[in-house]
This record gives C-alpha cells, sequence and structure tokens, in this order.
C-alpha cells in the first residue's frame, strides 16, 4: 500500500497545470490562436493521440493529410472522416484550413490599435466577431473557431503530460527551439533538447532559456525536474 507521504513527495514532483512553464506555453497559445497552423490546432484538440495515428486507424494515407492542411486539395472525404472524429461540422473544420490565419501576436502591437482608435482612424486588421451560428463563414481566422477554442482547452489540461520541449516549444512560439538555440550562438538544437530532457543539464542554456521565458531561473529548474503527468491519467481539479 502506497504511503501517504510517497503520494505527496510524487505529487510535488509532478507536473501540474500551475507550473509557471506550462502557464507560459498556455498564455503565449492563448495570444496566437488565430495564427497557429490549422494542422496544429487539430493537433491539440486529437492530443495525446497523434494525427498521424488517427490518419492510419482511419485508413487515410498520411500524404493526404498533410495535403489537406496544405490546401493542395480538397480531400473532401478525409475531411468528413476528420470532422467527425473531433466531433465538429464539417464547414468549421474547412474554416479553419481555409481561412487565412492571422499574424503573431507581437506582429500586432495593442498599442497600434488603442493610438489609430483614439484618432478615431479605421484599422486595417481589426475584422467582425464571426458569428459560428450562420454560413458561409468568413475567409480568416480570428481565434474563435470552436476548433481553436478546443484546442486552447486541451492544451490547458494536456500541456503537463507533454513533452518538456513541446511546453517550451509553444511557450517560444512563433520562434521555434531551432531558431532560439541558433540565435543564441552558443547551443546547438540537440543540446537544447538535452537539457529539457533533464538527460545532461547545462548551467548557461537553461540561464538563457530562463531569461527568454521572462521566468526565474529556480521555476525552469522545478520544471524540467519534475516529472510528466499521465496523458492518460484525469486531469487534476482545482
Amino acid at each position: 500500500m502506497e504511503r501517504a507521504e510517497d503520494v505527496t513527495w510524487r505529487n510535488e514532483r509532478e507536473r501540474g497545470p500551475a507550473d509557471p512553464v506550462v502557464r507560459a506555453a498556455v498564455d503565449n497559445v492563448a495570444r496566437n490562436l488565430a495564427a497557429l497552423s490549422a494542422s496544429e490546432v487539430v493537433q491539440l484538440v486529437l492530443y495525446p493521440e497523434p494525427l498521424a495515428a488517427w490518419a492510419d486507424g482511419a485508413g487515410v494515407d498520411e500524404s493526404q493529410v498533410a495535403n489537406l492542411f496544405r490546401r493542395h486539395r480538397i480531400y473532401s472525404r478525409v475531411r468528413q472522416l476528420l470532422a467527425d472524429r473531433l466531433g465538429v461540422p464539417l464547414g468549421i473544420l474547412a474554416h479553419l484550413v481555409d481561412a487565412s490565419p492571422a499574424p503573431p501576436a507581437h506582429q500586432r502591437p495593442a498599442i497600434h490599435a488603442e493610438v489609430m482608435r483614439a484618432a478615431g482612424l479605421p484599422i486595417a486588421e481589426e475584422r467582425p466577431a464571426i458569428d459560428w451560428r450562420t454560413t458561409p463563414y468568413p475567409s480568416y481566422r480570428e481565434g474563435t473557431n470552436p476548433l481553436e477554442r478546443l484546442a486552447l482547452a486541451n492544451l490547458a489540461a494536456g500541456a503537463a503530460s507533454m513533452p518538456s520541449s513541446r511546453v517550451v516549444g509553444y511557450a517560444l512560439w512563433p520562434e521555434s527551439l531551432a531558431g532560439f538555440a541558433a540565435r543564441s550562438g552558443r547551443f546547438t538544437l540537440g543540446q537544447l533538447l538535452t537539457t529539457l530532457s533533464g538527460l545532461r543539464r547545462a548551467d548557461y542554456i537553461e540561464t538563457a532559456l530562463a531569461r527568454r521565458l521572462q521566468l526565474s531561473r529556480a521555476a525552469l529548474e522545478r520544471f524540467i525536474a519534475s516529472s510528466k503527468r499521465d496523458p492518460f491519467a484525469p486531469a487534476a481539479v482545482g
């Protein structure tokens, strides 16, 4: 029988939704929902099932899924199968795939909109909120597509069970892990991934990453040392 102190020890070291790095990832994705690729949104909605695993189980060739998201062809049958799996009407998935994504949040600073509004001038990128009860939907994304909302909710619930590199990748987006490593000029992507895995810690890498995430070094250290939750276990409440 498991002792109470063993449960406490395990829970203290198990990553949770309140972890600062997890919160940074969720907050960053929330700011950039409309800018994420359609395939990334769907991957988050399906998590912990990989998109490739869904395709295999549905008897769909992975190349068709990839080309669907690249908009090379419509692939009506694949779209319907995927919409059924995601639990949304076909039109909702079609909008996510076909509509133009928004620019990343750092490219649309809030101060610009405030200044333009104060001057009574129109804001080029400001568009009406989409009414999802009425089709056809407009050809732009603004972060309220039900699939985008499901993706954010699933990230908030599941980030504590994701690999450290994936969580940090969401916190850094739109900069990639590879881009961050190259920009540092001091370490490679492989060294960064090894550090995040906890296999070989590197002070200078952790210091640079904590600074980039605007978190304390201690918070990053706790994140790396913590254990992932079981992705199929019920999420903790509270």
